[in-house]
């Protein structure tokens, strides 16, 4: 196991009884337990929940005890872990099991040459083609790329790509965008979801908050989902999925 696994089936083991459903441990209580285990004080404590949110799985030690997820706590400088009942990712569904829309390709030919396949291709792709726009039926404007702040507990959060939106009822709406490149695990993080959820909610009250999540798929279409906008991770669910595949017009269906 890595470090920052050792020191969070340490934390788990000191504090997990049966029953429990949730357990909260702060920066301090972090440090003590990498002091314990190897000697030394981490350079940054909040990176072991970061990883488990972001980059690995949870070690089986604790895998062994159910779906167990790194949430916010509301409290600056405060961690939780909370067991869930259902896999901490969502699964994006699969290029075959999504019939394509073709949509003619309004980006431009210098952006196309030199636009990547990673995140930041697909939200360029989705700007020129005002594909967000099709998918929500909302006239949706870009406020912001690569938005960095932090929520409550201080956690650090960067959403991908940020827009506002407004219906033809005239309902005003906030958009916050996950991208995904070709490369990323077809597969949404609920701790992701909580984050644009709560950045949202603490940022722009007055607006209704629609999360999107983008993939691109491996024949260079585009995914979009919209999800739940909730913050309680048994009720996070996609609400409605297309796919989208950009095309020149002569090749565009009649």
């Amino acid at each position: 196991m890595s470090r920052y696994q050792d020191v969070l089936v340490e934390l788990f083991r000191r504090r997990y009884r049966r029953g429990v459903v949730e357990l909260a441990f702060t920066v301090e209580e972090i440090q003590e337990a990498a002091v314990a285990l190897h000697g030394r004080r981490l350079g940054n404590a909040a990176d072991v929940v970061y990883s488990l949110r972001n980059r690995i799985d949870p070690p089986p030690e604790i895998a062994a005890h159910g779906h167990w997820v790194a949430a916010s706590s509301g409290r600056r400088g405060v961690y939780v872990l909370r067991r869930i009942n259902r896999a901490p990712r969502i699964p994006i569904p699969a290029q075959a099991d999504l019939a394509p829309i073709e949509v003619p390709d309004a980006t431009p030919e210098i952006v196309q040459r030199y636009a990547g396949s990673d995140e930041q291709g697909v939200l360029a792709r989705i700007r020129y083609n005002r594909l967000l726009d099709l998918f929500l039926e909302k006239v949706a404007y870009h406020l912001q790329g690569h938005f960095r702040t932090a929520v409550l507990e201080g956690s650090q959060i960067e959403i991908d790509e940020l827009y506002v939106g407004v219906d033809k009822q005239g309902d005003w709406y906030i958009i916050p965008v996950e991208a995904k490149g070709a490369r990323e695990p077809e597969e949404i993080s609920l701790y992701q979801l909580e984050n644009m959820v709560i950045f949202a909610g603490e940022r722009y009250p007055e607006l209704q908050a629609v999360p999107v999540v983008a993939k691109q798929m491996p024949d260079r279409s585009i995914v979009l989902l919209r999800m739940t906008a909730e913050r309680d991770f048994e009720r996070m669910a996609i609400c409605d999925c297309r796919r989208y595949r950009l095309v020149q017009v002569e090749e565009a269906q009649q």
